[in-house]
């Protein structure tokens, strides 16, 4: 028999194998939350209905600074090609841990 101990244990360590350590200092996501935007774990959000979008660049709703995500992924494209580090770093973070997310951005942000 498993005790709940256990339970916890493996579903803690399931977690943290799984979900990537925060790689945003405070100052980079009062940035981000400045611009209107994060990224925000999302497994069971409809757009990662195949399991390949565990990470989403979204607007922060709350704040209404941007008219949605796409506006958001604009942003954060942008401001990358400008030269920007922070949001570099937060394209680089999508390639590594939801490559869909990563496509779709790059798709609707690169020139066509």
């Amino acid at each position: 028999m498993t005790t709940v101990a256990a339970i916890i244990e493996a579903a803690t360590a399931h977690l943290m194998t799984e979900c990537p350590p925060n790689p945003f200092t405070d100052e980079e996501l009062e940035l981000f939350h400045s611009e209107g935007w994060d990224i925000f774990e999302a497994s069971g959000s409809i757009q990662n209905e195949n399991g390949d979008r565990d990470f989403q660049l979204q607007r922060l709703d709350e704040e209404a600074i941007l008219a949605d995500d796409v506006e958001a992924w604009r942003l954060v494209w942008k401001r990358a090609g400008e030269g920007s580090e922070p949001h570099q770093k937060a394209l680089d973070f999508l390639m590594d841990h939801s490559m869909a997310e990563y496509v779709a951005i790059l798709e609707e942000c690169q020139p066509h």
